[in-house]
């Protein structure tokens, strides 16, 4: 079966209970990454973060590329166990590492964390848009994404809380503990409510990957380029940020716990966003038209940062970016796939939902390092760039309205 036959009851459960697994695995990276930017800065300077981010797509392609062999000898259900216990190996290579004062290994980690998240996630939102219909999808996606973000707030909380006392190196302690319950509830969730499974099909590379189903439907092309911008305009605010926040925060302990603080803040807000604010704007909109909104809100709030300049103004245009990204964008976004196929869902899904995250932010990172040496890259430049790629964005969510993507 390609889709999960439930019952509304069963759909509600289904949902629930993997928003809370999102919300244990979202514990485990938001202390990883804000530890992971605090590590790598202190190891190779601000300066180096573009270079780093480079690497990504590279990460990108090659877990894909083991994703999509695992799906298919595996299926869903062992594919996403093993992804989970190679994440906990992963982060644990990278902490002994780091306790024996291997820089590269700081490297490693802010990469991986920028792989691994996406890639638990997106599974989770395939076996989700497996089950659930576009009905349902409407009232529960916003109520869904804030259990697994209340994963995220408690991560930064406890990361500012703790960091102090602890210290950086062994908050990465925590994504690999939490990854041993992530793994045996994974299983009890597919045992409970059982397994999609695409049909028999010869082997073809279009086919397996889910590129075929990329070129061939136009929402999903114009969904793929959406994906490209919004995560252009992430990674250049995130630059502007980190150096605004190195200039005001250089201690590295003190610097990580106002990171914890700012996505600790930033979740509370996508919490609103999530059990109150999308609900209510899927109840008397289109998925299609809210998500037409969103990038509306981000260019009135790039441009002024772009006049102002602070680390308010940048600050708040990236937390507001990520605030909408984590809630009303997931929630809208995700109805798009329900009525796809198994490829669609599972396949096509974690090219655009994974390639196109992170190769975006890769290349952009890439071009940025490369024009560096002819462009002095300011917080301004970094600005005027993102208010640039909002508009595009806008450009292809009204493309995509335009076919007529109604959920």
């Amino acid at each position: 079966m390609e889709r999960l036959s439930l019952s509304d009851k069963q759909q509600v459960k289904l949902g629930l209970s993997l928003g809370f697994l999102a919300s244990i695995t979202l514990i485990g990276y938001e202390v990883a990454r804000s530890a992971s930017y605090t590590l790598f800065k202190f190891d190779y300077g601000t300066e180096n973060l573009p270079i780093v981010m480079t690497f990504i797509p590279l990460a990108a392609i090659a877990s894909l590329f083991i994703y999509d062999l695992m799906l298919n000898k595996w299926g869903p259900k062992w594919t996403l166990m093993l992804s989970t216990l190679i994440s906990a190996v992963t982060f644990f290579l990278c902490y002994i590492g780091l306790l024996f004062k291997v820089k590269l290994a700081s490297g490693v980690l802010f990469v991986f964390r920028e792989i691994y998240i996406v890639i638990l996630i997106e599974q989770y939102w395939s076996y989700i848009n497996s089950g659930i219909t576009k009905e349902m999808a409407r009232q529960l996606n916003g109520p869904l994404i804030g259990i697994s973000t209340l994963g995220s707030m408690v991560g930064g909380l406890l990361l500012g809380f703790a960091t102090k006392s602890l210290g950086t190196l062994n908050m990465l302690l925590i994504p690999i503990l939490l990854c041993i319950p992530a793994f045996f509830i994974s299983h009890i969730i597919y045992k409970k409510f059982g397994e999609p499974m695409a049909q028999k099909k010869p082997h073809n590379f279009f086919k397996v990957t889910g590129l075929k189903s990329l070129f061939s439907n136009k929402r999903l092309s114009f969904l793929f380029f959406v994906i490209v911008f919004t995560q252009l305009v992430a990674t250049v605010l995130d630059l502007a940020f980190q150096s605004r926040v190195q200039e005001a925060f250089p201690q590295l302990d003190e610097q990580t716990s106002k990171l914890g603080f700012f996505y600790g803040t930033l979740n509370g807000v996508a919490l609103f966003f999530q059990f109150i604010l999308t609900p209510f704007l899927l109840r008397y909109v289109k998925p299609v038209t809210a998500f037409l909104f969103i990038p509306i809100v981000n260019l009135v709030l790039c441009s002024w940062s772009l006049v102002d300049m602070s680390i308010y103004s940048i600050g708040l245009a990236l937390l507001m970016f990520k605030a909408l990204d984590y809630s009303l964008f997931r929630a809208t976004k995700e109805t798009f796939y329900i009525p796809l196929s198994f490829d669609e869902r599972y396949r096509t899904k974690e090219i655009i939902d994974v390639f196109a995250y992170r190769t975006s932010k890769g290349m952009t990172s890439l071009s940025i390092t490369l024009l560096k040496s002819f462009v002095r890259f300011s917080d301004l430049l970094y600005t005027g760039i993102a208010t640039i790629g909002v508009g595009c964005w806008l450009f292809f969510a009204y493309k995509i309205k335009s076919e007529n993507a109604e959920n």
